[in-house]
């Protein structure tokens, strides 16, 4: 959060005012923002309109089988899919309602901070950590029933294609097209594994960059101290520079309010000089771990645009097989159109699994969002303060400035922008659990099925052709981003 400005304690950010005894805006800058950290760069539309995919092509499955050994075990999965969003709804709700719950709580904890009532905040704090801790495990647990649902979507696939074989001799047309999907679907797979991959690797050396920065600025901060040590006690404490220096790496570089006019200030001592080199040293190492960071996020965007590409690779490939899906019943027809519905339902099951593989990553950084607020360096920053300067004043006009400000605005804006995933994420399930349901309700014969087939197969195609053109998008501004992160 370098952008923007303190003053009076305060962060000003691109002319709105940001302050620590008030809850920010759902819809600010800083919020929206916070939302991407929280995420780690997973799309929330995308996994939102990948939900509602997926219901639609579980419905489009369920129609496909119909008349055949595979449609009880679809209707089960209708069921499954709708309890997972029931449960994916309550979950949503209880966090969204915790994370507000903790947004006040903070904000009435860095009100006690500033009338100086530290432990009172500190325990307000620790109050508010512990409710991410648990938060994080009922993301975990959620993330554990999408994947095993994952995989039960890639048996019945593998089923319908069995099925397919039974019927007979599929058309070369329509063999050539299934062999080049899957051969798509494998690499699209692949690469998305990749990514995760690649994603938790880029992300784990960011951290450690940004955790050396900090160790760094702490040194800094430890050699500012020691001025302050032998401005006040006199060089008879110089020996104490050294144990100064080893303080905790988290604490931060207080400026010396104490000012002296030219005519009075003593010349630089030893530890000055010292504490100065350090400093320059700080700022040397913090312009290589930035120009480290913008690497690491160079080689990320790539990635996500390969995966793009291979993306939409694949949907021309689903756009194929959509036109040659069938509702004709007539005899002469009625073998060709049981395959293609039968490679239809392989097909949403296909897909069904890579949209709930990418619920399931939405789920593991919503886990990983919550362990990070549950171990916020902003309580640390407090307690050294607390244990390294005795007068109050000085503690609480540190409170107020740059480095506090910004860190502590930091989590109270994640756990806002917390709050808004939730009601988002809660508003799409539940569009996606009363498709579910309406689907369910309809229970349609095997002849009603078949003749639904065709309207699917039509809201298939328009979906598919809507998805090539956000992927092109997609792959353009992905394009851009990595041109701009190179200009920079």
């Amino acid at each position: 959060m370098a952008e923007g400005s303190v003053i009076d304690g305060a962060l000003v950010v691109r002319d709105v005012v940001y302050t620590l005894v008030a809850a920010p805006a759902a819809d600010s800058y800083l919020v929206q923002d916070a939302k991407t950290t929280v995420l780690q760069g997973v799309n929330l539309n995308q996994v939102v309109e990948n939900l509602d995919w997926a219901a639609e092509l579980m419905f489009l499955a369920y129609c496909s089988v119909q008349g055949t050994r595979l449609a009880p075990t679809i209707n089960a999965r209708h069921q499954e899919l709708l309890e997972l969003c029931f449960d994916s709804s309550m979950t949503m709700s209880t966090m969204q309602q915790k994370s507000n719950d903790v947004v006040d709580r903070l904000v009435a904890a860095y009100r006690m901070l500033l009338a100086g009532n530290e432990d009172a905040a500190i325990t307000k704090l620790k109050t508010c950590a512990a409710h991410a801790a648990a938060m994080a495990d009922t993301c975990e647990a959620l993330a554990q029933k999408y994947a095993a649902m994952t995989e039960v979507t890639k048996k019945d696939s593998a089923a319908a294609q069995e099925m397919v074989a039974e019927e007979g001799e599929v058309q070369a047309a329509l063999l050539k097209a299934r062999d080049e999907m899957r051969a798509v679907s494998a690499e699209q797979k692949a690469m998305q594994q990749d990514l995760k991959l690649r994603l938790d690797d880029v992300i784990h050396d960011i951290d450690s960059e940004t955790k050396r920065e900090d160790i760094r600025a702490g040194r800094a901060h430890g050699a500012a101290v020691a001025n302050l040590v032998l401005k006040a006690f006199g060089t008879a404490f110089s020996g104490a520079v050294n144990t100064v220096n080893n303080l905790n790496p988290l604490s931060v570089f207080r400026p010396n309010a104490n000012t002296t006019t030219d005519t009075d200030q003593p010349a630089a001592s030893p530890a000055t000089e010292t504490a100065g080199d350090a400093a320059s040293d700080v700022d040397s190492a913090a312009s290589a771990a930035a120009a480290k960071a913008r690497s690491l996020r160079l080689d990320l965007l790539m990635h996500k645009r390969t995966l793009e590409e291979k993306n939409n690779k694949a949907l021309g490939k689903i756009a194929e097989l959509t036109e040659r899906l069938s509702a004709n019943m007539t005899d002469q027809a009625i073998s060709k159109s049981s395959q293609a519905a039968l490679e239809m339902a392989s097909f949403a099951f296909n897909n069904i699994h890579v949209s709930l593989l990418e619920a399931t990553q939405f789920w593991r950084y919503m886990q990983r969002g919550c362990e990070s607020l549950a171990n916020p360096r902003v309580i640390e920053t407090i307690e050294d303060e607390v244990s390294t300067v005795q007068n109050r004043d000085q503690r609480t006009q540190y409170y107020q400035e740059d480095f506090f400000v910004r860190g502590a605005m930091n989590y109270l804006t994640q756990w806002t922008a917390l709050a808004t995933i939730c009601g988002e994420y809660k508003i799409a399930v539940n569009t996606a659990a009363d498709r579910v349901k309406s689907n369910l309700r309809l229970s349609p014969t095997i002849k009603e099925a078949k003749a639904k087939l065709e309207g699917l197969r039509t809201s298939t195609r328009m979906r598919v052709q809507r998805a090539q053109t956000a992927s092109d998008l997609a792959i353009a501004e992905a394009n851009l981003a990595m041109r701009a992160a190179n200009l920079h």
